[in-house]
């Protein structure tokens, strides 16, 4: 009804009944707000209750389909609707090479933090069961993984290493060497970090022009 559900929407239908029906327009809009909606109704899921995705041709919404149709017709429709798992190993999978290595660390990699939003319940079990058989990965890899909060693809992040003074020239140079024409030879007690530093400004003097990159 052209409200974006949320978890909340999601827990007040949930407590009127055991079966939700997402229906959307079949396009790319349609199935973007399908996407959203599954999102939002993860945290609840838990196999006790039947959510569903029920996608009408791309030239129709609900309302126009039923006004057109029938509600008959639209009936009909319901036993097509795919279950939250189908719909959501659908999309994460479309576009991806399933066969090759990168493409099964790539759906899971888009999988752990929607598991990570949901309860720690059987349906949840099941569902990384599921992922384990489509990636080739045993399930207590991923539960590693989850209990751990990062994914195979994304390592706990290395604290940055800072630069001295001395360590940034040197990096400088490197990546604009014309900057050594500018620069007179070091005469001072030189450190190693110093040697280094007066031996690059006169090789670049010396051997100009140098490229380093491109």
């Amino acid at each position: 009804m052209g409200t974006a559900t949320t978890t909340h929407h999601v827990k007040l239908l949930l407590q009127q009944t055991e079966r939700i029906i997402f229906c959307f327009d079949g396009d790319r809009a349609g199935r973007e707000a399908a996407w959203r909606a599954l999102k939002a109704a993860l945290p609840l899921a838990d196999g006790k209750a039947h959510i569903q995705f029920l996608f009408l041709p791309e030239t129709d919404d609900p309302d126009s389909f039923v006004r057109d149709q029938g509600v008959a017709a639209f009936e009909a429709l319901l036993p097509q609707a795919l279950p939250l798992a189908d719909f959501l190993f659908q999309e994460l999978a479309q576009g991806l090479a399933l066969q090759s290595l990168e493409g099964r660390a790539k759906l899971m990699q888009n999988m752990l933090p929607l598991l990570g939003s949901m309860a720690d319940t059987p349906y949840r079990a099941l569902l990384i069961e599921q992922l384990a058989e489509r990636c080739h990965t045993p399930a207590s890899t991923i539960i590693q993984h989850l209990r751990r909060g990062t994914s195979p693809e994304t390592p706990p992040p290395r604290a940055q290493a800072t630069l001295n003074a001395c360590e940034q020239a040197i990096a400088l140079l490197m990546q604009i060497p014309s900057l050594a024409q500018e620069i007179a030879p070091i005469k001072l007690k030189l450190t190693p970090e110093l040697a280094l530093l007066n031996q690059l400004i006169l090789f670049i003097q010396q051997h100009r022009p140098i490229v380093t990159g491109k």
